[in-house]
């Protein structure tokens, strides 16, 4: 997650840009193109120790299409990487939603947030 990631991309759930990641809340949604030799799908986070503390875990689950390619759940702080295969699929646009839960609040008021997501995409 950079600044010249493209907007289209990221089409709602997404929070501003936190440095090399972006928060995202309960629920997002983003576009990727799948290249038709993609048979693996890669998820990295930022688990804060903030989220350990209020939450205990975050639990996040990654549709393509609207078809549940796997979920983690993640315990420990840190970056971390998940990585998913995936099933046969055409080459083009896909849908990604991310499922997060639980969700929390940083503070009264504030949004209800998901995760710090720091990449995603697909894998040959």
């Amino acid at each position: 997650m950079e600044h010249d990631t493209p907007l289209w991309q990221l089409v709602s759930g997404w929070l501003g840009l936190g440095g090399y990641f972006q928060w995202i809340e309960s629920q997002a949604i983003a576009y990727l193109r799948r290249p038709s030799d993609a048979n693996r799908f890669e998820l990295n986070v930022n688990f804060m120790p903030e989220l350990i503390s209020k939450t205990g875990h975050e639990n996040v689950e990654v549709r393509l299409n609207g078809v549940e390619i796997g979920a983690r759940d993640f315990t420990v702080a840190g970056r971390q990487s998940v990585v998913w295969p995936l099933p046969k699929g055409n080459a083009g646009q896909t849908r990604v939603d991310f499922l997060v839960t639980p969700e929390f609040k940083a503070n009264a008021g504030d949004r209800k947030l998901g995760i710090a997501i720091v990449s995603f995409g697909f894998l040959s």
